[in-house]
């Protein structure tokens, strides 16, 4: 995780999240695998995998389709 993140109470954070910068993610939040929080951005809502979110609160910007070829 980010060491400039402020990850609170008892999240869920899937595997290959990309947290930016200064990011805050409030207790009880779940974030799926492969999800991205963009930098300053408050999680106050679960995020679904492969999801971008941004802003304050973060909202989804985008949804990536996982290719079913990778391995």
């Amino acid at each position: 995780l980010c060491d400039h993140c402020d990850v609170t109470g008892n999240c869920q954070v899937g595997d290959g999240v990309f947290l930016a910068s200064h990011a805050s993610i409030l207790p009880g939040m779940r974030i799926g695998n492969h999800a991205k929080v963009g930098a300053g951005s408050a999680v106050v809502k679960n995020v679904p995998e492969h999801t971008t979110v941004m802003g304050i609160p973060a909202k989804r910007i985008s949804t990536a389709v996982p290719d079913s070829r990778a391995g």
